[in-house]
């Protein structure tokens, strides 16, 4: 997404807050100054596509040719049919016990509420929509007066084993009207984006504390009363780093890549610590080969890494 900054390029990225928008080399990396006024606010437009939480399922494995040829295949079929049977099941489950949370409004409330310091984009006058296509984004910059608009976009899901929730959010700030966009819809396009960035949010159960079938009956027992209340702070905290990520200063970029700060990974997301140091249990490594994710204290507040983007992730205290 970004590239680190070193060298001539700190200098120039410090040259280009103070240049007029129409000048800037699209996406920027963070939000130019010109935009940041108080006087033409940039309205935000919350967007969640998805009707229910997504559960991924891992399938048994592939190239069945190449592990028993039509037998392997026929035998890893059967597998990846069973686990998938099995999988879509709880994952039933887990929506019927989402049953009545209204994420929408979380993550409308949320988004509103982490917006609310920052001067230069309309929070309170925040659009919602379920429609995250092109021409649906395009509908409500068309509507608005405002001219620029910045669009949040939500996904939400459990990993295959149930030992993670992840709360992801992209952020777009789209021109209203754009000089070298030909058409309407060009305007959406990623080399006419004002801004993109980005932000997850991890909250693990951790597997030593659980397998896959103990952690599916943790966020799903007492009414799904673990899920519901980490799907809401997970929800706040993305919504946190998004406004985060848009007040970002060229200076705040030099400083989150400093060569002393310490890299990290978790699961493929990999950079360096910004904050929570004392959270981590082990910071993970690598042997040449296999790169292993840090591990976070349980209970613990949990570490933010900025890896082009904003990275949360904490270990849930599920010992009893």
């Amino acid at each position: 997404m970004h590239k680190r900054l070193t060298g001539g390029a700190c200098a120039l990225a410090m040259v280009l807050g103070s240049m007029s928008t129409s000048a800037l080399a699209y996406p920027a990396e963070t939000v130019p100054e010109a935009m940041r006024s108080e006087a033409a606010p940039v309205s935000l437009h919350v967007i969640v596509p998805q009707m229910e939480i997504n559960v991924g399922i891992n399938p048994a494995g592939g190239g069945g040719a190449q592990q028993g040829g039509i037998v392997g295949a026929l035998i890893l079929g059967a597998m990846d049919a069973s686990r998938a049977k099995k999988g879509v099941s709880k994952a039933d489950q887990v929506r019927i016990a989402l049953d009545g949370l209204d994420v929408d409004a979380i993550a409308r409330a949320e988004t509103a509420r982490a917006f609310a310091a920052v001067k230069w984009v309309a929070a309170s006058k925040a659009t919602f929509a379920k429609d995250a296509t092109l021409w649906g984004k395009m509908a409500v910059l068309d509507a608005g007066t405002a001219p620029h608009q910045a669009n949040v976009e939500y996904s939400y899901d459990l990993s295959p084993d149930f030992s993670t929730l992840t709360v992801s959010a992209a952020i777009q700030i789209v021109d209203k009207v754009h000089p070298k966009a030909k058409t309407p819809e060009k305007r959406l396009a990623i080399e006419r984006l004002a801004y993109v960035e980005g932000a997850h949010v991890i909250a693990a159960i951790p597997i030593a504390s659980a397998g896959p079938d103990d952690a599916f009956k943790l966020w799903t027992e007492n009414g799904a009363k673990l899920l519901k209340e980490t799907l809401a702070a997970s929800f706040a905290k993305a919504a946190d780093l998004s406004a985060r990520a848009m007040q970002t200063t060229p200076a705040d970029l030099i400083q989150m890549n400093a060569k002393d700060r310490e890299k990290l990974s978790f699961g493929w997301h990999r950079g360096r610590i910004v904050e929570g140091a004392d959270s981590l249990e082990s910071a993970g490594g690598s042997n040449g080969l296999v790169r292993k994710s840090a591990v976070v204290k349980p209970g613990a507040p949990g570490v933010l890494i900025w890896a082009d983007y904003f990275v949360h992730a904490r270990a849930l205290n599920v010992a009893k």
